[in-house]
């Protein structure tokens, strides 16, 4: 393989309708990104891919102040980090985390609901969008899924950055021996 033909090695997901495919995809598995987006969707925003911002979501009201977003957001950073979604959990251990969470957090909005300009009717709503949220952080748990597809991620790159190196000392092979032993470095 020459230099010129190594330059020119497309990336793996090269041929993917998005922009810097690998970045998003590990971008994907990053929980702050999960708790950013639920924050956004409590707010009453969404993401404009084309603007690439969040902006107001005319069809959804905003049903909690920011005080109450703030608590929440609290709350789930407590369960969701990057500890948590690389670690090893079993189904059971999974549901009963989210089940004593929507628990306790619809208690809390039960008792706070006033302080959060909410209606009680949201409690329910905002509960089952955390609860939502939390369940499937904690499903990339699930038997070291995300770990797994982290390791394969730098398998692969390893590997490709493997192959090179082997063309480049392939390469270094095929040359006589006096055109090694005259050649510039």
């Amino acid at each position: 393989m020459t230099e010129e033909e190594i330059k020119n090695i497309e990336p793996v997901y090269e041929n993917l309708p998005i922009d810097k495919p690998e970045e998003k995809f590990l971008e994907q598995l990053n929980p702050e990104e999960l708790i950013l987006s639920l924050e956004h969707l409590l707010r009453g925003e969404r993401f404009d891919p084309e603007k690439g911002i969040w902006v107001k979501n005319a069809y959804s009201k905003r049903i909690i102040n920011d005080k109450g977003i703030a608590d929440i957001i609290f709350r789930m950073k407590l369960l969701i980090d990057t500890n948590t979604v690389y670690s090893d959990l079993k189904d059971n251990v999974i549901t009963n985390i989210a089940l004593d969470f929507a628990e306790d957090l619809a208690d809390h909005l039960a008792l706070h609901y006033k302080e959060y300009d909410m209606n009680v009717i949201d409690i329910r709503s905002v509960t089952k969008i955390c609860t939502y949220t939390l369940y499937v952080a904690l499903r990339r748990a699930r038997d070291a899924t995300t770990l797994r597809i982290l390791r394969s991620v730098i398998q692969t790159k390893e590997f490709l950055a493997g192959q090179i190196d082997r063309s480049m000392f392939n390469k270094e092979e095929k040359l006589g021996f006096f055109a090694k032993l005259f050649r510039k470095k």
